[in-house]
């Protein structure tokens, strides 16, 4: 503690040469003691120089100049400014609460399936194929092509077609067991087999995706039309009810479990761990301190302006006191940061199919789903010695050493998703969705055969990855949006006291000024 205050009180080293020697030495001895003490000072330790001093008030008063000060205090800008911040803060915590609350949404309200049943119920992509023709239609123009046959022959073959699509058709529908469900009614021949699939399922009451329309030994197709499928003059249909959809479309809007996996000779290594895993962020960090001073300027007397108590009022000085606080503050600075992810990472839920996960950005998304899994400081050598002091006499940092960490996303940790689900040439994908919602239907959804529009809206891709105490997709969302919520609650309380504050302090400036106003006279008067 004294060498704390002989170190406050002391004078800068180029003035102690015009003291006597023994007090030069004695200073001299004393500061370099104090930047020892600076050099081995713990970080909580503060070091404080109080100066009082004293600032002249006593000129006359000036009805203008109060006038000026009242304007300034009218236009406080760090309260608008901090109004301004805090109502931008407010509509992005609703935004980030919308948000979750939707992901939550999407989760609860999409079925869980396995992936082998989502493999069943899309479609895979085929080449494009010329417009289908009925039976012996295609063959007929082929041979006429490949004969060069004349535009007559063609047209007449054309004629045909068009003759069958417009010639009605009788079709009869029935169960297995023989009961009529539907007809006998009169169709047209370019009626789609969904639209009749639609109207025989709400003749059973049932949805049209368990319906399934058999003609002879083949199951119609949905997407064709009854010449297509070769629906002639009177038919007999039967129809089969079924809950296994089975190449229903060409995407889905799905919800699934399983766990991360990645194929052998893709995973990477991690350095620091030295794990195999499907993505890894290594952190090298720089702890040191710095010297920090800060200035603090308070007024200990306030001081009267000349003639304010009447003309023969001297009037007083205003008294202030700058503190000066230096002490270490502790400071990181990242060297090094290097992140890698798996080219491919894949969701294998145990039933013998795996998807492709591909988010909007797959190394994003892995780094918020990752956790740490190394550690490791390396405190630096803090010993009191001479080069110590010496480097404390003109270096404003002192080392405290080096921070590896390491954040990984592990093989085989389990993982819930909602996404777009299609087939491509890698295989079965989850991706962000790429249809509109209102055409992105679910598995289960009614209009999936349809053409109404998914109920669902903003679908929008979400996955994390489960771990200890988060039970489901839903629930993790639902609790993030609830932090969300609270700092929109306190940033709505903020922004109202700002507001009401800046309401307030400017009625109060006004009323200054027109009080002001009324008694400028007798001020002017008292100045004289």
């Amino acid at each position: 503690q004294t060498l704390v205050r002989e170190f406050a009180s002391c004078t800068p080293l180029h003035s102690l040469r015009q003291a006597p020697m023994a007090d030069f030495l004695r200073r001299s001895a004393l500061w370099v003691g104090s930047q020892g003490l600076r050099a081995a000072a713990p970080d909580w330790w503060t070091f404080t120089d109080r100066q009082r001093f004293t600032r002249k008030s006593r000129t006359q008063v000036s009805a203008d100049a109060v006038a000026g000060a009242a304007s300034k205090r009218q236009r406080p800008w760090g309260t608008i400014i901090s109004c301004i911040l805090s109502s931008i803060g407010w509509f992005w915590t609703s935004w980030k609460e919308r948000q979750l609350r939707s992901a939550a949404l999407l989760a609860s309200a999409t079925p869980l399936l396995p992936l082998a049943a989502l493999r069943r119920a899309l479609r895979s992509p085929l080449p494009p194929a010329p417009e289908r023709l009925p039976p012996g239609t295609g063959a007929e123009l082929g041979a006429c092509a490949e004969a060069r046959t004349p535009r007559r022959a063609a047209a007449e073959v054309c004629s045909q077609v068009v003759g069958q699509i417009l010639v009605p058709i009788s079709v009869h529908v029935t169960t297995l067991a023989g009961n009529t469900v539907w007809g006998p009614e009169e169709i047209e021949g370019s009626m789609l087999v969904a639209d009749l699939q639609r109207r025989v399922a709400e003749a059973m009451g049932q949805s049209s995706f368990a319906v399934q329309l058999v003609y002879e030994t083949k199951i119609l197709d949905p997407s064709r039309n009854a010449v297509e499928e070769g629906l002639k003059e009177e038919v007999h249909i039967t129809a089969i009810v079924s809950r296994d959809r089975e190449e229903i479309a060409d995407a889905l809007f799905a919800h699934t479990r399983g766990h991360i996996w990645v194929p052998d000779g893709a995973f990477v290594l991690a350095p620091f761990s030295r794990e195999h895993v499907a993505f890894y962020e290594t952190q090298v960090i720089r702890l040191y301190d710095e010297w920090v001073t800060s200035w603090d300027r308070r007024r200990v007397k306030a001081g009267r302006p000349a003639g304010t108590q009447g003309r023969d009022d001297p009037g007083s000085d205003s008294e202030y006191e700058d503190v000066e606080r230096s002490q270490w503050m502790p400071r990181e600075e990242v060297l090094e940061c290097h992140r890698v992810a798996a080219p491919r990472i894949f969701l294998d839920d145990g039933s013998g199919e795996r998807a492709l996960i591909l988010p909007r950005d797959l190394e994003r998304w892995a780094l918020e789903n990752s956790a740490p899994t190394y550690s490791e400081t390396e405190a630096a050598d803090r010993r009191l010695n001479a080069g110590a002091v010496l480097v404390a006499l003109v270096a404003t940092e002192r080392e405290r050493g080096i921070r590896r960490e390491e954040r990984c996303l592990r093989m085989g940790e389990e993982g819930e998703l909602v996404g777009e689900a299609c087939i491509t040439e890698h295989g079965l994908v989850l991706r962000e969705p790429r249809l509109p919602s209102e055409m992105l239907h679910r598995v289960d959804s009614e209009g999936l055969l349809g053409d109404r529009p998914s109920s669902l809206r903003n679908k929008a891709f979400a996955g994390i990855v489960l771990r200890t105490g988060q039970q489901s997709l839903e629930m993790v969302q639902l609790g993030r949006a609830k932090w969300w919520r609270i700092g929109k609650f306190l940033l709505g309380l903020l922004s109202l006291f700002l507001a009401t504050s800046l309401g307030r302090r400017t009625r109060l400036a006004h009323r200054f000024l027109r009080a002001l106003r009324s008694q400028q006279p007798r001020v002017a008067a008292v100045a004289a």
